[in-house]
């Protein structure tokens, strides 16, 4: 099978993002063609030498928190009703019974 490499590149910048330290220094433990891919795209230092970590660019740690918040985010829970018979949306969803059934 084969993948689309920036299907795989955003999720590895935005898991970058995500678990960075010092405003932008992260673990560099992904696939080392894909850490090639995002410096040759500017978005993080060289991924290559002894060190055991990279640093993002300004340009990659915005991406990456941009693109985590849309992979990673949970969903808020909206309230329906106004009454002791209120529930989530989420819960609504999940359950036999509606919202409304519980009016």
């Amino acid at each position: 099978m084969e993948y689309d490499d920036q299907l795989i590149e955003d999720p590895v910048l935005a898991l970058l993002a995500t678990f960075s330290i010092n405003n932008g220094n992260a673990w560099k433990g992904f696939d080392f063609q894909v850490m090639n891919k995002l410096h040759e795209k500017a978005f993080i230092t060289k991924p290559w030498g002894k060190a055991k970590s990279v640093w993002l660019t300004p340009e990659g740690l915005e991406r990456g928190r941009m693109i985590a918040d849309q992979l990673f985010t949970k969903p808020e829970k909206k309230v329906i009703g106004h009454t002791s018979a209120a529930v989530t949306v989420e819960q609504a969803s999940s359950s036999s019974v509606t919202a409304v059934d519980r009016l």
